[in-house]
């Protein structure tokens, strides 16, 4: 994770019993069921302790679906049930119920100019994506997909999943926006899925922090606006015409803190070095010869 400089690293069946601890990351993830002596199934999200305080975690019940917000970002990482050969009707509405989740999520979470990262293995085969058809669940993951309004980032031509004689692709990288893409990188890795690593420019700065001002430190016009604050707020109350001490004392003690003032610093956003760019361009473009 250091020598590719990842920030955010999403893993689908994790098989874990337990929480993941990498030194700098902070771990979120949903563990499957135990089976033996390890999890089955599972997702979670590695996220560098830079964001730390930019974090959300978004509460799902489904060890499938790992879903946090990092400021205006909302990032998701899934694991698809498998729809059995013969299809049937359990394993399809089983299918199903995980794409409507996600969907619900993405709804929930979605506001104004807010990036959406979706990735992990949706067990999908889409027309045009080393498939010449869109399989069954290929289907329902498609409408979702226009349904959401994200683009797939994936390179139409690179395999996902390489085993049983056969290279296709099941695992994606979706977002409602392609501007801060930069690319796709897909390394080989000791397993049958191969990583997707994509590089997005994010505008949030790093090291951000949050700083609480409080009432008594106000200054101009943070000062002036804040008094107006006060008045209306004790009026509400009914400050001005109660005769009870304590109940003063409270209230003007729970209005001065709510009315104190969080201010953030703002670093530079993080960048990438071009020579490292180039290089990773390179990478790709051999993958795809």
């Amino acid at each position: 994770m250091i020598s590719n400089d990842i920030s955010i690293l999403g893993i689908a069946e994790t098989w874990l019993k337990t929480s993941l601890y990498i030194q700098g990351f902070i771990w979120i993830g949903n563990n499957g069921p135990i089976a033996g002596n390890r999890g089955l199934g599972g997702t979670g999200l590695l996220i560098h302790e830079t964001f730390a305080n930019l974090i959300t975690s978004i509460e799902t019940n489904n060890h499938r679906i790992t879903a946090t917000l990092i400021e205006d970002y909302l990032i998701i990482v899934a694991y698809a049930p498998v729809v059995t050969n013969h299809q049937s009707k359990k394993s399809i509405d089983d299918y199903i119920n995980f794409i409507i989740e996600v969907q619900e999520i993405i709804q929930k979470n979605q506001k104004d100019r807010r990036q959406i990262v979706l990735l992990g293995d949706f067990n999908a085969h889409l027309k045009g994506y080393l498939s010449e058809i869109d399989d069954l669940t290929g289907e329902i993951f498609s409408k979702f997909i226009k349904d959401s309004h994200l683009y797939i980032l994936n390179d139409m031509q690179i395999s996902t999943f390489r085993g049983h004689n056969t290279h296709t692709i099941i695992d994606y990288i979706l977002s409602n926006s392609t501007s801060e893409i930069i690319y796709i990188e897909v390394p080989q890795l000791n397993t049958n899925h191969i990583l997707l690593l994509s590089r997005i420019s994010i505008i949030i700065p790093l090291g951000t922090q949050k700083t609480i001002i409080p009432w008594y430190k106000l200054e101009g016009d943070d000062h002036e606006a804040f008094k107006s604050r006060l008045f209306l707020k004790f009026k509400e109350k009914g400050i001005f015409i109660t005769n009870n001490p304590s109940l003063i004392y409270t209230e003007i003690k729970t209005i001065l803190d709510e009315e104190s003032i969080i201010v953030k610093t703002k670093l530079q956003p993080d960048h990438f070095k071009t020579p490292e760019m180039k290089i990773l361009r390179k990478r790709i473009n051999k993958l795809k010869e």
